[in-house]
């Protein structure tokens, strides 16, 4: 049998309560041929980069999917945001105000190893047994 997550179940809950029930499911085929063919090229890329690169090299590519798909500026990743921030030809570069940014850009992924280091080494020594 199979089960389903909560973020499943609650999107499916409210596309049924929409009261148009499955209709967002009509779409026209080149709209479906293009979503199913870039999944496809997507995970082609990402398990060839798997079979191939150092395994760090070819983790980077889940932090780096956002930047094949977003196309408003305004929706690019802070990373993206840091880049932008650079000096181009002669400009002068606020460098403070760059590496403020950047020290913020870290804070939420070295919160995640701090509190969680338990959690990693109790998994990898489990693993291990």
């Amino acid at each position: 049998m199979m089960s389903m997550n909560g973020a499943g179940g609650v999107g499916i809950a409210v596309i049924v309560r929409s009261g148009r029930g499955f209709a967002v499911w009509r779409q026209p085929w080149p709209v479906w041929t293009l979503g199913i063919a870039g999944l496809f090229g997507y995970h082609f890329a990402y398990f060839t980069a798997l079979r191939n690169a150092p395994p760090v090299e070819a983790g980077l590519i889940a932090y780096l999917w956002p930047l094949l798909i977003t196309t408003d500026p305004e929706m690019n990743t802070i990373v993206m945001g840091i880049k932008q921030m650079f000096p181009s030809g002669d400009d002068w570069a606020d460098w403070p105000v760059i590496m403020a940014t950047a020290m913020l850009a870290m804070l939420p992924p070295v919160a995640v190893v701090v509190f969680m280091q338990n959690l990693f080494v109790k998994g990898l020594v489990e693993s291990e047994k």
